[in-house]
Order: structure tokens, then sequence, then C-alpha cells
């Protein structure tokens, strides 16, 4: 009995001690579950992380080890050589300017007349881009002249290359930016980008080229890889790399400020993830303002001593140009005085004031969306323009699976609040959402960077259409290559792209290369580079040229000219044609055997008997009038010199009916 009544009282008191609903739980119970679940949900992200696809990063080495990558790199090089100009956009920095100051034995004359904006008063444009990619090399060039002196005969051709030289080396910065753009997103995109890049005609024929469109499109590269080039709360190289890319960048287009719309939007995106740090972003600014603003300061002093408000002194002594900067630097200390020219500021208050609503209609610019745009991307439009419709068709079914779905729900969001749940103190407790696995968090990084880049083309593409000015146009829209090539690098070079597709593409940049970069105007480049050389063929000394239809040469590629031949511009219509040879004849120094007018082949001169066909050089064409079929392109790819001997009033220009008249002739 007494072994039953033990039994039983032990029985009893067990009872509560089993029941889990008879007790709150413990401190240590609830710790010990705690970190069970912390342990379950890292876990759980590993086990995601680890499911996730391992795709290899391409970096350096596979671009250094890629053969057809090393041949694009040494194309781009050879690529300097090519004569010709794509647009006269090209020719308006004032780079002829530069070439008088600083090259050794160019004459003063060769300077001839600042752009318009330089020569504006106040200035509102800058000459901190032509500093950058013509006086550098220039300044070494002169350096270099001191060592080794300078031929005569090569002034012209060192004068015309040495900037390029330095363009195709700041072009591989290019490369760079792009393949850093892939540090943490689609890294099997960046080695593939980057060859599209690389085989671009604008690579070989623009980015080649001392302009300041050039260098915008590095800005341009600058402000998108500096949001993806480090992880996230890695705030110096978002906000260095964006101080200096924007700093160049509004002087070289004071509209270029509008990019700063590609920070905010990644800082937008990267605010709403959960280990975002305000703190550090904070700091990275204050630094990055920092850097900013030095950079301008920089920069405004160059403006400021180019324009000769601001004076500079050396041991008491002014510094006027480069060679008495070079002679008195290290003598005593550096003084200034004088006034500070702003050009960006200055370009923004004018064109403020002088804004109208009529003006904006008449200087808008919706060409550059429907021709220039096509013409510089070539096949790449045509790819963007269907993943463009493909993308909107596929979102638009997202849409509307979606809101089929609300409907079908009745509106209730019980289909996305999870049940709940009762707590361990009998409350009733919503159960927590599970955090993104680690796919949808790529995901996500994914969208974000793609919106981000294409965000940047469209305003790129707005800047040009709202500003338009002599200086827009198709060199003009050099800087949305590179986020238009991000855009569709699967479709190029990836490893499931179409090897036909592949081939197109070299094959249309081969031939726009030979055609714009070495046609286009190239044999006026070819006749000034041989003036330089002391070489005039059968040019009479100090004659009189007249281009039609053509890109006037550089002053730079004469040289020292030493046959004083001039060349005039004529112009694209008749009546500036006539209006030029009637100016040109009146002047004092006029001899009428001395006068020539050139034009390329596929214009019709009136009387073919004043045509000098010894004259005649091939590999020349000009988009002012381009060859249309392939008669033109085996016959008249040239450029051909004629003879005014009459009146000027008298057109040598076929007009249509008379052309026509001469083909049934023929």
């Amino acid at each position: 009995m007494a072994d039953t009544a033990s039994a039983g009282d032990s029985a009893v008191v067990a009872t509560p001690s089993e029941s889990d609903g008879a007790r709150p739980p413990l401190v240590g119970d609830a710790v010990a579950e705690e970190s069970s679940d912390v342990k379950r949900s890292s876990r759980s992200s590993r086990r995601e992380r680890e499911e996730l696809p391992v795709v290899p990063r391409g970096g350096v080495r596979d671009l250094l080890t890629s053969p057809l990558y090393l041949l694009l790199l040494a194309l781009r090089f050879v690529a300097i050589l090519l004569p010709g100009y794509v647009d006269n956009a090209e020719l308006l920095d004032g780079q002829d300017v530069l070439a008088a100051a600083l090259l050794p034995g160019m004459p003063t004359a060769a300077a001839g007349a600042l752009p318009a904006g330089m020569a504006a008063e106040p200035p509102v444009r800058s000459m901190v881009g032509a500093v950058i990619t013509t006086g550098i090399p220039y300044m070494a060039v002169n350096l270099l002249s001191r060592t080794v002196p300078l031929p005569p005969h090569l002034l012209g051709v060192i004068g015309v290359v040495a900037p390029r030289l330095w363009m195709a080396l700041l072009s591989v910065l290019m490369d760079v930016l792009t393949l850093n753009l892939f540090n943490h997103n689609e890294q099997h995109a960046a080695v593939p980008t980057v060859m599209t890049l690389a085989s671009a005609w604008t690579t070989f024929a623009l980015m080649t080229r001392n302009t300041n469109f050039a260098l915008e499109a590095l800005c341009v590269a600058g402000v998108i890889s500096a949001c993806f080039v480090g992880e996230l709360n890695h705030e110096r190289p978002l906000f260095y790399l964006t101080a200096l890319a924007m700093s160049l960048g509004i002087f070289l287009r004071p509209m270029f400020i509008g990019y700063t719309t590609t920070m905010i939007i990644f800082l937008l995106a990267a605010r709403a993830r959960p280990e975002f740090s305000t703190l550090r972003y904070v700091r990275g600014a204050v630094e990055g303002t920092a850097l900013f603003g030095i950079m301008c300061t920089l920069y405004v002093t160059v403006d400021s001593v180019f324009h000769g408000v601001f004076k500079l002194t050396i041991g008491g002594v002014p510094v006027t140009s480069f060679d008495s900067f070079v002679a008195l630097v290290g003598t005593g200390p550096l003084a200034y005085k004088g006034r500070l020219v702003i050009t960006p500021l200055q370009a923004i208050l004018a064109y403020w004031r002088g804004w109208t609503f009529k003006t904006f209609q008449q200087n808008a610019s919706p060409g550059q969306i429907f021709i220039s745009l096509p013409f510089i991307l070539g096949p790449l439009f045509f790819l963007l323009a269907r993943d463009s419709y493909e993308g909107t068709r596929k979102e638009l079914k997202g849409l509307a699976a979606e809101l089929k779905a609300a409907s079908n729900g009745g509106g209730s969001s019980a289909t996305t609040i999870g049940p709940t749940v009762r707590g361990p103190d009998g409350k009733k407790r919503r159960r927590r959402r599970r955090a993104p696995s680690a796919a949808k968090v790529r995901e996500e990084e994914t969208l974000v960077f793609y919106d981000t880049i294409q965000t940047t083309l469209l305003l790129g593409l707005l800047f040009d259409v709202v500003q338009h000015n002599d200086r827009i146009g198709l060199v003009s829209l050099l800087p949305l290559v590179m986020p238009a090539v991000v855009c569709a690098h699967e479709h190029i070079f990836a490893p499931d792209s179409r090897t036909w597709m592949r081939y197109a593409w070299l094959a249309s940049t081969a031939v726009a290369v030979v055609s714009l970069a070495g046609a286009n105007h190239g044999a006026l480049t070819r006749t000034a580079l041989g003036l330089s050389a002391g070489d005039r063929g059968q040019l009479p000394s100090h004659a009189q040229v007249v281009v039609y239809r053509g890109l006037v040469p550089p002053a730079v590629a004469f040289g020292a000219n030493p046959h004083g031949v001039t060349f005039h511009d004529g112009g694209l219509t008749r009546t500036d044609l006539m209006s030029k040879l009637k100016k040109v004849r009146a002047a004092d120094t006029h001899e009428e055997d001395k006068l020539l007018v050139v034009a390329p082949g596929t214009v019709r001169m009136k009387r073919d008997l004043e045509e000098v066909p010894e004259m005649r050089m091939g590999f020349h064409m000009s988009l002012h009038d381009p060859p249309t079929n392939v008669d033109d392109v085996l016959r008249r790819t040239q450029l051909r010199w004629y003879r005014f001997v009459g009146d000027e009033d008298d057109s040598i220009i076929l007009d249509a009916e008379e052309d026509a008249e001469r083909e049934e002739e023929l």
C-alpha cells in the first residue's frame, strides 16, 4: 500500500511538470530557443547562398590573355594614324590656340580665332578640356624638344599624332572603368561588355581624338562606375570618383550636373537595404564635396590664367607663357592677382537669361534620337530597341497577372499577411516575415544596376535634345556609347551569342572606321601634312584653296607651312562657295592662277575642263555629300581639284536640272 501510494503521489506530482502550458518558460529556455532560431536562420541563409550558381568574374587577367582584345587594343593605337575627321566639332575646342602657344616652331598665326564661347565676354566655355586633351601632350613635346630637337618637317605629324596617342592611352581607362563596373553585379558580363566596347567603331574613330566629348565619355563612365565599383557601405569609391567626374564634366558641359541623378537613384535604392549605414555615406559625401571643391578651384584657375584675368608671378616676374613658366619655376615664391573666371556658372546664367519657350522650341533637336543615335550606335541601336520592346511586353504581362490575382482575391490582404501564432506568453502575435533569399537579393541588385544605367542613357540623350548648339551633333552622343553597350552586352561577345552577329558587328566596325576615320576628309589632312613636310606636289606656292563641302584641316596639321598655302572654308551650299570665292578674289594678294577649288568627287561640277586631273587624290569622301551607290564608291571616292577662271556670279556647281541633263548626255 505504501508503495502504491508513493507511486501515485509521484505520479500526481509528475503530471503538472510534464504539462508545457502549466508554467511560463524560463529565461534560459527562451535564450536557448532564440539561439537555435538564429542558428537555423544562419544555416538557411548559408544554404541559400550555396545554392546560388558560382559565376566566375572576368578580370584584367582575362582581358590581357585574350588574343582578340590585345588585337583590338593594338588596332586602337594604329587608328591614331588615320587622317580622317568625323565631324567639325572635333576642331572647335581651341586646340590650335594651344598648338601655337606650346609647340616649338609653330607660327603664332596658326592660332586663329578662339571658338565663339571662349571669345565671348564673359567667357562661357572652358579651356580645361583642351588643356587636358591637347595641352598636356603638347607640354610633353615642348619639354622633350629641349633635349631632342624637333625636326621642322615633322611638326605637323607630331602636332596631330601626339594628342591622339595621349587620348588612346586615356581610352584604356574607359575599359578599366567598364570592367570594374561589374565587380559585384553581373560578373559574368564583365569581359563580354569590355570586348564589345573595345570593338565599337567609336572607340577607334572618336575616343582616340582630342575632343571634349571623349573626355565627357570618360566622365559619364566614371559616374556610373562610382555607384557599383564597391560593395554597399563602401562610400569613398562612390563619392571620390563621382567628385572627380562631376568636377570635370561641368567644365566640359554645364548641363553635366544633371548626371547627379545617377548617384541619387543608386542611393535611394541602397537606402532600402537593412545594412545601409547613413553615417558612413554622410561622411563620404562630406569628403567628396571637399574633393569636388578642390578640383573646381584648379579648373577655375586654369580658365582664369588662360583668359588673362588672373596673373601669375614667380619671384616677382610675370608668367607670360609656358616657356617662361618653365624658366622661372623654382626661382622664387609664387604669387597671383586678378579676378576669377567661372565659365560653367556664366554659361548657366547666359542660358537662363536668354531662355524662352520659343527659343527652347527652336533649339530642341529631336533629330539626335532618330538620326544621330542610330548612326553612332550602329547595330546596338536596333538590339536596344528590340530589348526595350520585349522588356516592356514582359512587364505588361506581369502587371496584368498581378491585377488578375488581386481581383480573384477580392482585394483581401489575407494572402499577403502570414497567419497569427500564439507566443510563449499566450498572446497572439503575427509571424515574422522571412528575410529575402540570397537569390532574391541578387535579382533586386541586378534590377537596380540596369535601371541606373538605363536612366543615365536616357538622361544623356535628353541633354542633347534640349541643348542644341553649334557643337551638338553626331560626336556629342559619344558619352552614351558606354551605357548602351552595358545594356546590350549579351548580344555580341557573350558565350551564348550568335557567331554571325559577332562577325557582322566586327565587319560594321571595320567599314565605319575605314570610311569615317580614314576616308572622311582624309585627303585634305594628307595634303596639309604633306605641306608641313615641304611637299606641295602640284600646288603652286602661296596658293589659295577653297574647300567646298569638306572640313578644313586644323592649323597644326600644316606645321610651319613653308609654302604659304592657305585653305578657306567654302561652306556647304552654292551661295556660300560663291561668296567665299568673291571675297578671296577681292583680296590685294589674289593671283588668278593660284586660286583652286577642292570638292569631293560626288559633287558634280559644271565644266569638267576646269578640273586638274593630275591633282586628284583617292581615298576621300565627305559625309556632307556621301557616295550613294556602288559607282560613286568605286569612281568618286576621291578629292578633285578645280581651277576657277570665270565670274564668281556664274556658278561652277551643277544644280539638279543641269545634273539630270548631263546624266542623259552621258
